[in-house]
């Protein structure tokens, strides 16, 4: 196997995983997000 191929082959479901957790994590947590947010904007 080309190592490139592996690299791609890597990053490519690194970033499939990333996208599909990040729509996991919205769906649940969408109200402690915005909490966050403001907490960080009144810090600031």
């Amino acid at each position: 196997m080309d190592p490139f191929i592996i690299i791609v082959l890597i990053l490519l479901s690194a970033t499939i995983w990333q996208f599909y957790s990040d729509r996991q994590k919205k769906r649940q947590t969408s109200a402690k997000h915005f909490e966050r947010n403001s907490f960080d904007n009144r810090r600031a």
